[in-house]
């Protein structure tokens, strides 16, 4: 409920205060070093813009952290190896423009 309201906030406000508290707030609950969470998150965002007009910045700056990520990423046997490929694809259109 509590990440509902979130999402909700941001989606309303425009502000860049409704939008550091909420990323404030999800990386309490994601982990910051697992690119897959970063780069959910802010593709996440990336595609809440599109209809709110927010800001892309930081959301692409999240995109290149991913990337840097899975760059040191040494997943073990069962561990997730997707993403990097999505995050490539993002910088290079939804986040052309806003770099």
């Amino acid at each position: 409920m509590k990440t509902m309201l979130l999402t909700t906030t941001v989606l309303l406000s425009k502000s860049t205060f409704a939008q550091n508290n909420f990323e404030s707030d999800m990386n309490k609950i994601l982990n910051s070093n697992n690119p897959r969470s970063v780069l959910g998150l802010a593709e996440f965002n990336i595609n809440a813009a599109k209809y709110s007009g927010m800001d892309l910045t930081q959301d692409c700056k999240n995109v290149k952290k991913s990337l840097a990520l899975f760059d040191a990423e040494k997943p073990k046997n069962n561990e997730p190896k997707w993403g990097k490929d999505r995050a490539e694809a993002l910088l290079n259109n939804e986040c052309k423009n806003a770099q």
